[in-house]
């Protein structure tokens, strides 16, 4: 099963059974592209990870235990808050 659908010129939908898993999803994706974007404006060639680093990276990944994923989007959260505050209602 797909749970995240990247839309062309629209962005990315994910599908998650939590808020905070679909927004981990969503903040890592976000981080990827952003590091291979700015690896891509240096102009030199990339390095692509080996096919063993990145499954192994996967498999962590998926070992996110519900609690880490919480921890991870409530930190977030007091972030933005923080940031914005009002936004916050």
């Amino acid at each position: 099963i797909r749970d995240r659908l990247m839309c062309a010129n629209h962005g990315v939908i994910v599908a998650r059974p939590s808020l905070w898993d679909a927004f981990d999803d969503l903040y890592f994706l976000d981080r990827a592209c952003e590091v291979q974007l700015l690896a891509m404006q240096t102009g030199q060639p990339l390095r692509i990870i080996d096919e063993d680093t990145a499954n192994a990276f996967g498999k962590q990944i998926l070992k996110w235990s519900k609690d880490e994923g919480l921890k991870h989007f409530d930190a977030l959260r007091r972030m933005y808050r923080k940031r914005y505050p009002e936004l916050d209602t």
